[in-house]
């Protein structure tokens, strides 16, 4: 009887000793694996962010064009866009920035960038046009913007339209660019370190 109750004790004695050393390695395991599943939630947030600021850009871009390109001042599409860039995702006033142009083709098969408004906080460095930035002071004031000397070297793009585009002369295009700052929304940034741009940029044109 009493080698039976000493061999039951040694039994359950392994049996906690079993169950402990499991316990252990769980956890082991799951202090390891805890940092990769954390990453691996953070990065889904974060590009899913970097997504909706994306596509709310591009929607800014294409309504832009769009808006000039059915006669509407630049001025109104102006203030329409800001109105609509207010607040996240994407706040041109406070990091962003905000170019409409009407390219044309002279007569001489010359790119003229006719009428231009460019605003919003980034820089020209920080966010370059992809056609042209000439400066402020080669137009003139509200609604249109339009450019005071037509020949003026300053307004004219020299060499080819970006992706590819030609104009016959007389075409006109209408175009319209956006820059937002992008922001992280979690500890991403620090643990992986910048897999993102800082600047997100649409363009359409019309």
């Amino acid at each position: 009887m009493i080698r039976r109750t000493i061999n039951s004790l040694i039994k359950d004695s392994s049996k906690n000793v079993g169950l402990s050393g499991q316990r252990g390695q769980s956890l082991v395991e799951f202090a390891l694996v805890t940092p990769f599943l954390l990453l691996l939630v953070l990065g889904v947030i974060e590009f899913g962010y970097a997504l909706y600021e994306g596509h709310n850009v591009a929607k800014l871009a294409r309504e832009g064009a769009n808006m000039i390109s059915r006669r509407t001042s630049l001025e109104d599409a102006l203030n329409v866009l800001m109105e609509a860039a207010n607040g996240p995702p994407v706040e041109l006033a406070a990091g962003g920035r905000l170019m409409l142009s009407v390219v044309e083709a002279n007569d001489s098969g010359e790119y003229i960038m006719t009428n231009r408004i460019s605003v919003g906080s980034l820089s020209v460095i920080e966010a370059p046009s992809a056609f042209l930035d000439p400066p402020s002071s080669e137009y003139g004031s509200a609604p249109d913007y339009e450019a005071y000397d037509i020949d003026s070297a300053a307004i004219k793009i020299f060499g080819d339209l970006p992706n590819g585009l030609t104009l016959d002369p007389g075409e006109v295009i209408y175009v319209s660019e956006v820059y937002t700052e992008h922001t992280f929304l979690t500890p991403f940034e620090a643990f992986w370190g910048e897999t993102f741009p800082n600047t997100l940029y649409a363009s359409a044109i019309y």
